[in-house]
C-alpha cells in the first residue's frame, strides 16, 4: 500500500549573506512510503500465544524471515480494545516525528520510512515486527 504523506519539518537557512548563524524556519514536504500488503497464504502462522489476549489466541506469522504480530489498539491507546485499524496506521505515519533536534528533510523522511518498514498489512490487519524472540 503506497501512502502519500504531507509532513512538516524545520530547515536551517541564512537570512542574508552577512549572517553567519543559521536560523530555523518551518517547511513542508510530500513523500510516499510503502507498507507491504500480503495475503495470509504468504505469511503462515508460526505459533499461537494464548497469554496476550483474553478473547482469542494471538497469531505470530512468519514472513520474509521475520516474525510478525498483530497490533492491538491497547498497545497504542490506553483502554482501547480490538485490532489497530489501517487508517490509524496511516495517521500515525503522517504525524510521527523524530527528535526535536533533527533539522532538515532527510531525518524526518528516514524516520517515517523506517516506521513504515516495521509494519505490514496481512489481509487488512496491521502487523508489526515482533520484538522477541529473535
Amino acid at each position: 500500500m503506497e501512502i502519500q504523506i504531507e509532513y512538516q519539518y524545520q530547515e536551517a537557512y541564512l537570512p542574508s549573506k552577512r549572517h553567519r548563524k543559521p536560523r530555523l524556519r518551518d517547511a513542508s514536504g510530500v513523500m510516499t512510503v510503502e507498507v507491504p500488503e500480503i495475503a495470509k497464504a504468504s505469511a503462515p502462522i508460526a505459533f499461537l500465544v494464548h497469554e496476550i489476549s483474553k478473547d482469542k489466541p494471538t497469531d505470530f506469522r512468519l514472513w520474509n524471515g521475520q516474525l510478525w504480530k498483530p497490533v492491538l489498539w491497547r498497545e497504542r491507546l490506553s483502554r482501547a480494545e480490538g485490532l489497530y485499524p489501517v487508517d490509524a496506521l496511516v495517521t500515525d505515519i503522517q504525524y510521527r516525528m523524530p527528535y526535536p533536534s533533527a533539522i532538515g528533510k532527510e531525518p524526518v523522511e528516514q524516520e517515517k520510512r523506517q516506521y513504515a518498514e516495521r509494519h505490514v498489512i496481512i489481509d487488512g490487519v496491521v502487523y508489526e515486527q515482533a520484538k522477541e524472540p529473535r
